[in-house]
């Protein structure tokens, strides 16, 4: 139904994404059955023109298992969407330029955001404020050449404790432009 009205909107890509391998099944049976599950979406996607974008979320973060559902997958219509929080934090994946080498020829979206540990968990905060290393994100992105959104993804509805929107967009929207300004993008 997505792809279907992607095709008819003329949007170019659909988001899809695994959240939790269920409890007791074997890892390489849930992994099969992804597999499957995106060939059959990227073959419901090649005639429409539209790509799904696997994003790097939940049991689903780490890269590993990602270059093995992508290579198996082997399609352009399926492609990556790299939510960088998910594989620095969920993924325990500490060096983003390793991250990215490992995924850069599938990446066509990005999540950015950041966060800082609190008790048991995390706390979203503002970019920036957090130890997740959007700086250091954006500035291999804009290194290897990357032509995507760097989309802000701010949680409020899921976390109604972080600021408020009209704080938090316009925030992103500086602080990006410092980052991609000390990158050497000029904005156009």
């Amino acid at each position: 139904r997505f792809i279907d009205l992607a095709q008819a909107m003329g949007v170019k890509y659909v988001r899809m994404f695994g959240d939790k391998i269920p409890e007791g099944e074997p890892k390489e049976e849930v992994m099969k059955r992804v597999v499957e599950g995106f060939q059959k979406m990227a073959a419901h996607a090649k005639p429409a023109g539209v790509t799904v974008l696997i994003e790097s979320h939940g049991d689903f973060t780490r890269s590993p298992d990602l270059v093995e559902i992508l290579t198996r997958v082997d399609g352009p219509e399926v492609q990556l969407l790299w939510d960088a929080h998910h594989s620095y934090v969920a993924g325990q994946e500490k060096a983003p330029a390793d991250t990215y080498a490992k995924l850069a020829k599938w990446v066509r979206h990005t999540h950015l955001k950041d966060s800082k540990p609190e008790g048991t968990g995390i706390r979203y905060v503002l970019t920036g404020a957090g130890t997740v290393p959007v700086r250091e994100t954006v500035n291999i992105l804009v290194r290897s050449g990357y032509k995507g959104f760097y989309c802000f993804e701010w949680e409020k509805k899921w976390h109604p404790e972080i600021e408020e929107p009209e704080v938090a967009f316009p925030h992103y929207a500086k602080t990006m432009a410092e980052y991609l300004s000390a990158a050497g993008v000029v904005a156009s």
